[in-house]
């Protein structure tokens, strides 16, 4: 009988997963905003991703083990108000498993839906790096 993996291999397994046409995936549309697409243009453009999926999946499987890890309650709530700064919407496929992995922890953490977690997500990951060039500027 195979032993049941716990959360932090399934999101550890998700690091290590590719894009191929045989794993089965949905689209996921939800709002940001515009600021944090230039953003992720802007690591685009550095050759850390290859494009702007791929950069959102990995500031969630950051936010999710941040969560799993420090077994705290998340930073963001997900009940930012963006008032009338403009917002964006994108459309991202995900592996089914990886979304079941988020949904468990929407429902978990209390945020109000996905778009909510994504944003979340997108914040911690981009206060993250600000925080690290902070601490490395000569």
């Amino acid at each position: 009988m195979a032993r049941p993996r716990n959360q932090e291999a399934n999101l550890i397994a998700v690091l290590n997963m590719h894009e191929p046409d045989s794993i089965e995936c949905i689209t996921v549309s939800f709002k940001f905003d515009i600021q944090i697409e230039k953003r992720i243009k802007a690591l685009i453009v550095q050759g850390l991703y290859s494009n702007k999926a791929e950069c959102i999946r990995n500031a969630v499987i950051i936010y999710m083990l941040y969560i799993h890890t420090t077994q705290t309650k998340p930073l963001y709530d997900g009940h930012t108000d963006y008032g009338t700064k403009p917002l964006i919407r994108v459309s991202i496929k995900n592996p089914i498993g990886f979304m079941k992995e988020i949904d468990t922890y929407i429902k978990k953490h209390g945020f109000k839906d996905r778009s909510k977690f994504f944003r979340a997500a997108l914040t911690h990951f981009f206060e993250d790096i600000d925080e690290y060039e902070s601490q490395t500027q000569y």
